[in-house]
């Protein structure tokens, strides 16, 4: 009988590029700049990307300020 794989998770970030600045999703997949093939520079967020969906690790989020 075989057992049910666990659920993977994988840690996504946007940043931006440091050779061009452009911001890209960097992942284990991803770790360059897709447009010039720089490095990561400034990290702007951090997710935990799961089967239930994102869950922020780090960074801020702007919430609407109440009229």
């Amino acid at each position: 009988m075989t057992q049910p794989a666990a659920p993977e998770s994988i840690e996504l970030s946007i940043v931006a590029c440091q050779t061009c600045d452009m911001l890209f999703l960097e992942s284990p997949r991803r770790q360059a700049c897709p447009t010039c093939g720089g490095q990561a520079g400034v990290t702007f967020w951090t997710f935990e990307a799961t089967p239930d969906g994102l869950i922020l690790k780090d960074g801020a989020i702007l919430l609407p300020t109440p009229p």
